[in-house]
């Protein structure tokens, strides 16, 4: 059953991915949506050495993969940022806006658990507490020589979710609500933007 719904989601993914009944405001709104789920994912690893690694083991091999399948299509869906026309890209200049409290929010989740830095108060990033790597630091302190590294890999994989805003040449709210937008941590790709060659392979992606 889990599998013919992994299947079902896949397969309707792939169409939106092709461009049926797509819109900037959706790639967007999917953008925020994955990074939640992602955090809903990484807060369920467990505060326990003796079961914590065995659980980021599953969500890896299991939901965390699956996840990541879908935003590869996400990432797909923002080459159409290239091509829009005028009214194409007045509705993502929109988006940026109407969903930067929420980029924002899902961003501080990633860093409360993952690690990174998230612009909260101010144009200043300030580093946020990581519940995962504070408790792999509490997990070696009460056994020196213990491992864990699927829990390491989930903190690693956030990196592999970094998205960037279009590139603010063409895109003024890129520049304009950037802080709102900055992932907390993870790979970038160099110049570019959604929709550009550069970040992350992604037309039009800014670093």
């Amino acid at each position: 059953m889990n599998q013919r719904r992994s299947l079902c989601l896949f397969f309707c993914l792939t169409l939106v991915a092709l461009g049926c009944g797509d819109s900037p405001h959706k790639v967007m709104r999917d953008t925020v949506t994955t990074w939640n789920e992602l955090a809903d994912l990484l807060v369920q690893i467990p505060d326990d050495p003796e079961t914590a690694d065995d659980y980021a083991q599953v969500l890896l091999k299991g939901k965390m993969d699956e996840l990541k399948k879908k935003w590869e299509i996400v990432n797909k869906r923002t080459e159409q940022f290239g091509k829009y026309g005028k009214e194409e890209k007045k509705e993502l200049e929109n988006a940026i806006e109407d969903l930067k409290s929420e980029a924002k929010y899902s961003l501080a989740r990633l860093a409360g658990e993952a690690g990174g830095t998230v612009e909260i108060r101010s144009d200043v990033p300030e580093p946020i507490q990581s519940r995962l790597k504070n408790m792999l630091a509490k997990f070696k302190k009460q056994k020196p020589a213990g491992t864990w590294p699927n829990v390491e890999a989930c903190i690693a994989l956030v990196g592999d979710f970094h998205r960037d805003l279009p590139n603010p040449r063409e895109y003024k709210n890129s520049e304009k609500y950037k802080s709102w937008w900055r992932y907390p941590t993870g790979k970038a790709g160099g110049g570019g933007g959604m929709g550009t060659p550069g970040g992350m392979g992604i037309p039009g992606m800014q670093k």
